[in-house]
């Protein structure tokens, strides 16, 4: 993380090695959608905490 830092203030110094990121994108967004998917559950009241059909 500092290499980008002296990179951004040091002319002379050598640029930082360039991040992968094309599986990264993929993870994060599925990662999004599900959270938004159990938060959307939970408002509606069909979350598994609060199912009519959990098992006691």
């Amino acid at each position: 993380m500092s290499a980008w830092l002296f990179a951004a203030f040091v002319p002379d110094f050598p640029h930082p090695p360039q991040i992968q990121t094309d599986g990264l994108y993929q993870l994060v967004l599925s990662m999004l959608g599900m959270d938004g998917l159990q938060t959307f559950e939970t408002l509606k009241g069909v979350s598994r905490e609060t199912s009519p059909l959990k098992d006691d």
